[in-house]
C-alpha cells in the first residue's frame, strides 16, 4: 500500500446508487485506484459493500456513512480498512464517537485473534 502522499487516484462509490452500465467495481479497481471510499449509504452492512470488497485487489477500502454506534462500526471494521465517522460528533456527541472507536478496535482485535487461532 502506498503512503497517503503517493496516492494519485481515489474513487468514491455509493452502494445505494447503481453503476453506469459499462462500469463494474472490478473495472474501477483495475484503473489504478489506490483507495475506494464507500459513502452515502445509511444501511451499513457487510453484504451491501461485498461486491466492492470482492473487486478489490490492492486498493484500500474506506467506509464512510451509516456508522452510528458500536455495532455498525464493529460490523464494517471487519471488512473495511478504515472507518470514517463523519459528523457524528456534532449530531450524537463524544460518547457515540467513543462507542464507534471501541467497535472498530474490537473488530480489528477479534479478526486478528481469529487469524492467530486458525494457524494453531
Amino acid at each position: 500500500m502506498a503512503t497517503w502522499a503517493q496516492w494519485n487516484h481515489v474513487t468514491k462509490v455509493d452502494p445505494d446508487k447503481a453503476l453506469h452500465d459499462e462500469d463494474t467495481y472490478a473495472g474501477i479497481a483495475d484503473t489504478g485506484t489506490v483507495a475506494i471510499i464507500v459513502e452515502g449509504t445509511t444501511n451499513a452492512t457487510e453484504a451491501r459493500v461485498q461486491p466492492i470488497i470482492d473487486a478489490l485487489s490492492s486498493a484500500q477500502l474506506f467506509y464512510e456513512g451509516g456508522i452510528h454506534d458500536y455495532n455498525s462500526a464493529y460490523e464494517m471494521a471487519n471488512v473495511a480498512d478504515t472507518i470514517v465517522v463523519g459528523d457524528m460528533l456534532h449530531v450524537a456527541g463524544i460518547e457515540a464517537v467513543e462507542a464507534t472507536v471501541r467497535g472498530t478496535t474490537d473488530a480489528k482485535y477479534d479478526s486478528k485473534s481469529c487469524a492467530l487461532q486458525s494457524t494453531w
